[in-house]
């Protein structure tokens, strides 16, 4: 009987460690000015097996272009290839009260870009911290939408 509790415990607690990010954001505002300043961003999270899955859709502020990305906070790692052979692998997951994105963009086995995002959000706001570095360069920005 023991051995079942604990299985149970570990099912419970995955359950509960990805953050609630959910809400409708706007007035959104980049600190540095590397990230683009949208008007509005809209998370919704659900959670299906134990694995917590966001949908992050937003309205750049100049264009109004929508976009959206849906992640798994899963841990695993998942590659995509475009058009021009640069692939993207990237690690989504959940630490404390934030989300965690991991990653990599290469072209043949070249490293040209690597970078994380972290989501967090605290009473009305969201942010999105961006550390990272592509061609050498260093790159550091925060999104703060209220």
């Amino acid at each position: 009987m023991k051995f079942l509790i604990v299985p149970a415990l570990l099912v419970s607690f995955q359950a509960f460690s990805c953050p609630d990010l959910q809400g409708s954001f706007s007035q959104c505002r980049s600190t540095n000015g590397v990230l683009t300043n949208l008007k509005e961003v809209i998370v919704t999270q659900s959670e299906t097996d134990g694995v917590t899955s966001y949908t992050l859709d937003s309205v750049d502020e100049i264009s109004n272009r929508r976009s959206s990305q849906t992640v798994l906070a899963d841990g695993k790692t998942i590659s995509q290839m475009d058009s021009e052979g640069v692939t993207e692998t990237t690690r989504t997951y959940c630490e404390g009260n934030s989300l965690i994105q991991e990653v990599v963009f290469s072209k043949a086995g070249l490293i040209l870009g690597t970078g994380q995002r972290v989501m967090v959000r605290s009473g009305n706001s969201i942010s999105s911290t961006i550390v990272g570095k592509l061609g050498g360069q260093l790159i550091t920005d925060q999104l703060i939408c209220e």
